[in-house]
């Protein structure tokens, strides 16, 4: 079993808690919000973890800052997958 949260990484000391309260099982962090109907970032079972922390990007995500013009930032531009 695996417990879940949305929204802002939680505190360390709130993760600790609510993990010791299930024997510590992990805690998968997503963050992204419904206006995306997923998320962008979020926690891995398969990578190391840290509480309270996002270990990578969620499947399919794909991130590209624009400038007021609304072109992409060639130099900061990177495709996450």
């Amino acid at each position: 079993r695996v417990l879940a949260t949305t929204g802002e990484a939680s505190d360390i000391d709130d993760n600790l808690w609510l993990s010791s309260r299930t024997c510590y099982k992990p805690i998968v962090e997503c963050c992204g919000g419904t206006e995306l109907a997923s998320s962008y970032i979020q926690g891995r079972l398969l990578q190391p973890q840290a509480f309270g922390a996002f270990s990578g990007p969620s499947m399919s995500t794909g991130f590209v800052i624009l400038d007021e013009q609304g072109n992409p930032y060639v130099s900061i531009v990177r495709r996450i997958f």
